[in-house]
């Protein structure tokens, strides 16, 4: 290779590694020993350890707990295999505390194909799982009957005990149907309207008032307030609070009844 192109190559490289270093999220390189390659900027801050603290040393000593490092293999058999891994992963901060990684680890071959090493790419995920743990024990623990329902298929994928005890089915029982299966047939239409008029970014709440056939076959009148959101993925997802509300509705009836008779009682007692 001759001066000029030696100089070109060097430049691409200095480049891309500049790019590494300007992402926002923690690079780091191994080779095939577990030992650092490459730490960017944003592994500094991540982890606590400087670029030259950590290169040339094994990374699980620099980030991986204790308690995590039998998994912490199996992942590494996973790339060793030639297999991509993603997931949630707990490692610790050169200070000693510990705190989750959402983590993307990829296989690194040369231009043969050899396998050379692995490239990880990582972000402090503590938020999100803190977010995820509060979402949980308001969901699953709720006085109210609660439900996440897929957006695109209307399917339910999770349910707490709430909405089992109102429609009288288990949890998994309830999971894979649909809502709608569970509405009685003639407030079917109205409520796949209302569900229909659902937008996610432009409608975020709906509200609707309809009966549901308990799996004893009982019919129960409830409320129910459907929230469209977005996860991290962008993925749509509805979060249904449903309240039965049958007494509710057999107070209002009667009070109805009051009111449409209370002419004819006047009546009679005036005669």
């Amino acid at each position: 290779m001759d001066l000029g192109n030696r100089q070109t190559v060097e430049q691409k490289l200095q480049f891309q590694a500049h790019l590494l270093d300007v992402v926002e999220q923690a690079v780091v390189a191994i080779d095939l020993e577990g030992n650092v390659l490459f730490w960017n900027r944003f592994a500094e801050q991540l982890y606590g350890w400087t670029k030259e603290e950590a290169t040339g040393r094994r990374l699980r000593e620099l980030i991986t707990p204790q308690h995590a490092i039998q998994r912490a293999d199996e992942v590494m058999r996973e790339l060793h295999a030639g297999q991509s891994w993603a997931g949630m992963f707990n490692v610790h901060h050169k200070d000693g505390r510990e705190f989750v990684c959402d983590v993307t680890n990829s296989p690194i071959a040369d231009v043969d194909g050899k396998l050379i090493g692995v490239i990880g790419i990582s972000r402090d995920a503590s938020e999100r799982v803190h977010n995820e743990e509060r979402f949980r024990a308001l969901f699953f623990l709720s006085a109210i009957g609660k439900a996440e329902i897929e957006y695109s298929t209307g399917r339910l994928v999770r349910v707490n005990a709430k909405l089992c005890e109102i429609l009288g089915y288990d949890e998994q029982e309830l999971i894979g149907l649909s809502l709608q299966d569970l509405i009685h047939p003639d407030d079917r239409l109205n409520a796949r309207a209302t569900s229909g008029a659902a937008q996610p970014g432009v409608q975020r709440e709906l509200w609707a008032e309809y009966r549901i056939i308990r799996k004893d076959n009982m019919l129960r009148w409830v409320e129910a307030r459907i929230s469209l959101v977005r996860d991290a993925n962008r993925t749509a997802y509805a979060i249904a609070a449903i309240q039965d509300i049958t007494e509710r509705k057999y107070v209002e009836r009667e009070q109805q009844l009051l009111v449409a008779l209370g002419p004819v009682l006047s009546h009679a007692t005036n005669n």
